[in-house]
């Protein structure tokens, strides 16, 4: 028998070898199914508190080959929140796999956990309790006590939902496609994301950002469940082509957090995002190509009274910005800006800065430095010096009474005061201006 010959001898003895472990193994999950079944009604009343109803429970070898499948259809968890409406997951199909031989040992260790086409809505009440809390913690994680491993747990449009009614916050997103890892030792758990989701709404006290976003997220966490700290190592989020990279902690013993976020490849569609929705919706329209970085921290305690300080400082080199609406832009634009609030809840208390502006409209250069405080009045700060074609600087004005301009415009002034003030007769003159505007042709 020559080497060609054994080889094939051994490929088909294989073949046969693998058709008769997947018919054995069919058949045997086929006869022993409601026993399965009822074993994993057990293991997991065990495990889990609350009730979990399925219109249909079985187990299936084909799902998800070599493994043993549990599969569940029609799914409603029940959350840990007292009254008959309190649900804290829905799904149309939940997969639950798991080693076969380790079966055929009496151990049920969870390898995989596939959930599809459903939802979780996890509450905080206002007494600080909430729904989630579902593992049963008089049963140990494991036979040995040490913990656990879940391989792979995967989300497949699945809308997720969190509302907190004790500090009045909400966050919706959907996630189209996930896959994530689970890693238990005693009190502390590992956990690896990856995929895509949107997020629909992130609202706290009744300021609303980043919504409609999708993101693509690549995330490395821990939970440790005394202190119930999250710990994020260094994530990545890209959003629009550009991405952010994430670190930092949130403690939920005493609802402190702080997160630091660094920004690569961003455009200033990417950084208004990030920006209370009432400041990023005035300037929504605006495009922008060229170098844009960006980086940001949030820190301090999420309770209701506390401070939570926010500081974002971005800026661009060499950039453009232009308005669908007008027919030219700004070039060769140069500028570093910040935004901070000792109090992200409270505007008035914010503000804007840019420094060092500076580019050219057709040619014709400007600079200049603008602070805007108070970000519920709009109190502004500033100089600016320029040359206009009185043609092109009318494309950026709103239409008004004045059809068609000509000449140019030579511009040094300082300006300060509310804005409030320009829009009466009365308080204008309380508006401080200096400087000269030179007008010609």
């Amino acid at each position: 028998m020559n080497a060609m010959e054994f080889f094939k001898r051994s490929l088909i003895f294989l073949g046969l070898l693998g058709l008769l472990f997947s018919v054995v193994g069919g058949v045997l999950v086929y006869l022993y199914q409601d026993q399965l079944v009822s074993r994993f009604v057990d293991e997991a009343n065990k495990r889990i508190a609350t009730p979990i109803h399925a219109d249909e429970i079985k187990a299936s070898w084909w799902k998800k080959f070599p493994d043993v499948s549990i599969v569940l259809s029609e799914v409603v968890i029940d959350g840990s929140l007292p009254g008959p409406t309190d649900t804290l997951a829905t799904a149309d199909n939940i997969y639950c796999t798991f080693n076969a031989w380790e079966i055929l040992r009496g151990n049920w260790i969870g390898e995989e956990i596939h959930m599809k086409k459903g939802m979780l809505f996890l509450v905080q009440s206002e007494l600080g309790d909430n729904n989630y809390t579902i593992v049963n913690r008089k049963n140990p994680q494991s036979d040995n006590g040490s913990g656990f491993k879940l391989e792979k747990i995967e989300l497949t449009d699945v809308s997720i939902t969190y509302l907190d009614l004790l500090r009045t916050q909400e966050y919706q997103i959907k996630v189209h496609d996930v896959t994530a890892s689970l890693a238990s030792d005693s009190s502390l758990y590992q956990i690896e994301l990856q995929g895509d989701i949107t997020s629909e709404k992130l609202e706290i006290a009744s300021r609303k950002y980043f919504q409609g976003q999708p993101v693509n997220i690549n995330a490395q966490l821990s939970y440790h469940q005394p202190e119930k700290r999250w710990n994020i190592q260094r994530s990545e989020l890209s959003i629009d082509g550009s991405s952010f990279l994430v670190n930092g902690f949130y403690q939920g013993l005493d609802n402190s957090v702080e997160l630091t976020l660094e920004g690569h490849n961003t455009n200033i569609k990417t950084i208004l995002s990030l920006l209370p929705q009432q400041i990023a919706s005035k300037f929504d329209k605006y495009r922008s190509r060229g170098e844009l970085y960006f980086s940001g921290r949030l820190a301090g305690s999420m309770e209701e009274g506390e401070n939570l300080e926010a500081r974002i400082d971005f800026g661009c080199r060499n950039a453009s910005f232009d308005h669908p609406r007008y027919e030219k832009g700004m070039e060769a634009v140069y500028l570093s800006g910040s935004f901070y609030s000792p109090q992200v809840e409270q505007l008035d208390k914010a503000t804007l800065t840019l420094k060092d502006v500076k580019g050219s409209l057709e040619g014709r250069n400007f600079a200049g430095n603008l602070q805007i405080s108070n970000l519920e009045q709009y109190r502004i700060k500033g100089d600016f010096q320029g040359t206009f074609n009185l043609n092109s600087w009318q494309k950026f004005l709103p239409p008004g009474e004045v059809t068609t301009t000509e000449g140019n415009m030579e511009v040094d002034i300082t300006f300060e005061g509310p804005v409030n003030y320009l829009k009466s007769t009365t308080s204008m003159d309380k508006f401080k201006t200096s400087g000269e505007i030179l007008i010609e042709d």
